[in-house]
């Protein structure tokens, strides 16, 4: 009996430790396993919420908004205007003399059927300006202002000066210098003394058909090779351009 009660005994006092020990580890662990649980749950809310923020900042930054935004007006003062804009304009260049030389003179043009007489007013770089009878006006480069003081056109009569042998004969001008015809020079003109800006094709009254420079610098009266005059102006009346 006594070694019976030892027995019990001890087993009764091997239990709360066997208890103790079974609660004490089955705590542990359970708030161990609880603890560390929670700890990776709140991380990785944390960690969500970080990628979800920059997940919104990137398409934020890749779709900008496309309602345009009114621009922030600058307190900054008035600007300066380029130096160019501020710099005075500078003079035409003068008249060069041949230029000079044709203001005041008088011009003829022909508009359809019909004559009209005008003058060359002035100059004004590049172009002049030409007023006519009725008080047309119209502009002109040089080139053309030459032709309409020559009072040259197609139909008009002229006198052309072969030379001492052959001397005034007279023709019907047919139209302008075409490109490849020759000109005709008489023998008396210096060489090469001719252009063909103000050469005109001429039917002469000989039969015989050329291509002859009608430049202001011959148009006259006097019977030298080269030199020329229109026979009568449109109306009837004597030339009196190169007189």
């Amino acid at each position: 009996a006594e070694g019976e009660g030892t027995a019990r005994a001890s087993q009764s006092k091997n239990k709360p430790a066997g208890k103790s020990k079974g609660k004490s580890n089955g705590k542990s662990k359970g708030k161990g396993r609880g603890e560390d649980k929670g700890k990776e749950r709140a991380g990785g809310k944390r960690k969500g919420g970080a990628r979800k923020a920059a997940a919104n900042f990137t398409k934020s930054q890749a779709n900008p908004p496309t309602t345009p935004v009114k621009p922030t007006p600058s307190k900054a003062g008035p600007t300066t205007p380029a130096k160019g804009k501020r710099r005075a304009a500078e003079p035409p260049p003068p008249a060069p003399p041949e230029v000079t030389a044709l203001v005041g003179r008088a011009v003829r043009k022909r508009f359809e059927d019909e004559w009209f007489g005008g003058t060359i007013d002035s100059y004004v770089h590049p172009y002049l300006k030409v007023v006519y009878e009725d008080g047309d006006v119209e502009e002109a480069d040089v080139g053309q202002a030459r032709l309409l003081v020559s009072g040259v056109d197609v139909d008009v009569r002229v006198q052309y000066h072969f030379g001492s042998e052959l001397g005034w004969i007279g023709g019907r001008v047919l139209g302008r210098y075409r490109r490849g015809c020759v000109i005709y020079e008489p023998d008396e003109l210096p060489e090469d003394s001719t252009s063909t800006a103000m050469a005109w094709q001429v039917e002469f009254d000989d039969g015989d058909l050329e291509t002859v420079d009608l430049c202001l610098e011959r148009q006259s009266h006097d019977a030298r090779a080269g030199s020329w005059y229109i026979e009568a102006d449109p109306g009837g009346c004597a030339s009196s351009v190169g007189e």
